[in-house]
């Protein structure tokens, strides 16, 4: 998948600042990421599908969509997990050191 995401590219926000996704409550997921683990409304409380959501729009979502639907707490807490291919961790950390402070 990693060649493939190097090859077709993927979107990242240009700020941390911009993932101004909600904290909490139902959350409408955009057609084209709704799949398999990710339904049409995900509650981001509910860690599985808030971990799968954002899995989801960190590889095919949108800077928009990504800066709508992720928060940025959230991902903070969630990045350890391995949220997203290597490729796309890499350039993530790259552009974000934040996400690997302890």
């Amino acid at each position: 998948m990693g060649d493939h995401l190097l090859f077709h590219g993927f979107d990242v926000v240009s700020d941390l600042d911009t993932l101004a996704g909600p904290g909490s409550g139902a959350v409408g997921v955009p057609p084209h990421l709704v799949e398999g683990d990710v339904p049409t409304l995900v509650d981001v409380a509910d860690a599985t599908q808030c971990t799968a959501l954002y899995r989801r729009l960190l590889v095919r979502g949108t800077a928009k969509e990504q800066a709508a639907l992720i928060n940025r707490e959230i991902l903070v807490h969630l990045w350890p997990q391995q949220l997203a291919p290597q490729a796309v961790v890499q350039v993530w950390e790259r552009r974000f050191p934040e996400l690997t402070a302890p």
